[in-house]
């Protein structure tokens, strides 16, 4: 009679199917990603329906900080992950759509929304996309009725109908044209237009609840809402600060702020971030970046201080692209916390551009949402 088998001789592959999900749906979901890589069927349990529900059932959705690091001499960008698990930059491959953003025909990334990337192209005519960078897939969306170069561009997703829609509007355009896309119906449609004598500035917007929220060109200074139900634009007058220089607009725990710079009489004095309570009420300023940080922020030369806010989780990351500088403020603290962030993973790679977005990722609606529109 054989000997029955020793409970040391039992290996992951011999525990019931039940096991192994149980156990893979409650790593953090950037390691659960991770075990797609082990073979081709566990590839395809990843992200199956099955699995993915499991998974999302364990743990709420994740706040991830991506960047996308494009390098001057490499028409293949590279992409990371930081990892807040582990408080690391993990690299992953887009290597399925790398092949649509070489340098030469001038791709950015200009939006983001749980887990989908919107995309400016340039080629013969102007596109945009939106990608799945973590299931390495993509969609060129159809052309838009008014092709404006460098148009403001919005990303949202609705979690109850798992498809997204994309709002487009001309920069720096007096009047100019609204255009909404829906996955749904892979159509454009024009909605309205701007009020009368207003201006959008480029690359300073926002989703919040629904709305679309866009600082104009002015001045005066003031935020232009876009109700995404209604279709229609409402202006909401601003009092910056009289020593408010430029800045961004960021939503952090469904608050909009405003992260820009303070000038003195020959020179910038500081980084502030402000936050809007009422409609025609000035700012509040609720944190100001330490000067000792500011300096080695700001450093030497000409151009933006701040290139880009990112609101991800309880952080907000400011990012300088002059001088390669990343530096986190942590709201939620009293007093608000800063420190500068050890360059390593994309910031470790000189004279590269990087963009910054972050994606609060749901495990099963990072798969629904594409098998919907691919």
């Amino acid at each position: 009679m054989p000997n029955a088998p020793d409970d040391n001789d039992l290996s992951f592959a011999d525990l019931p199917e039940e096991i192994v999900d149980r156990i893979r749906s409650c790593l953090p979901l950037s390691l659960y990603v991770r075990t797609s890589t082990i073979s081709k069927q566990w590839y395809q349990e990843t992200f199956s329906e099955r699995l993915l529900l499991l998974c999302s059932e364990m743990h709420p959705p994740e706040p991830w900080l991506f960047a996308l690091c494009i390098e001057p001499f490499n028409d293949t960008p590279l992409s990371y992950v930081l990892d807040s698990e582990f408080s690391r930059w993990r690299k992953i491959s887009i290597s399925g759509v790398s092949g649509i953003m070489p340098r030469d025909r001038g791709c950015y990334p200009v939006a983001a929304s749980s887990g989908l990337l919107c995309v400016n192209a340039y080629a013969e005519n102007q596109v945009l996309l939106v990608l799945n960078p973590l299931m390495s897939s993509y969609r060129e969306l159809p052309k838009r009725h008014v092709n404006r170069p460098d148009p403001v561009v919005g990303i949202l997703v609705d979690e109850k109908t798992c498809s997204f829609k994309v709002i487009a509007v001309g920069s720096f355009e007096s009047e100019a044209v609204t255009e909404v896309y829906d996955s749904l119906t892979n159509e454009w449609s024009i909605t309205a237009k701007l009020p009368v004598r207003q201006k959008l500035a480029f690359a300073c917007s926002l989703f919040s609840q629904g709305f679309f929220y866009c600082w104009t060109a002015g001045p005066p200074e003031a935020l232009l809402v876009y109700d995404m139900q209604k279709g229609s634009w409402n202006q909401i007058p601003m009092l910056v600060p009289s020593c408010y220089a430029y800045g961004r607009l960021v939503e952090h725990h469904d608050k909009i702020l405003l992260v820009g710079v303070t000038h003195g009489i020959e020179a910038f004095k500081s980084i502030r971030i402000w936050e809007l309570h009422e409609p025609g009420m000035e700012m509040l300023e609720i944190a100001r970046m330490p000067y000792g940080i500011f300096r080695g922020f700001c450093g030497k030369g000409k151009g933006p201080l701040v290139d880009q806010i990112v609101s991800s989780g309880n952080l907000l990351y400011l990012y300088s692209q002059r001088n390669s500088k990343l530096v986190v403020c942590n709201l939620t603290k009293t007093p608000p916390q800063w420190h500068q962030l050890t360059p390593s993973g994309p910031f470790g790679i000189e004279k590269s551009k990087i963009y910054l977005f972050s994606f609060c990722v749901h495990a099963r609606l990072m798969s629904t949402i594409w098998n919907n529109v691919r």
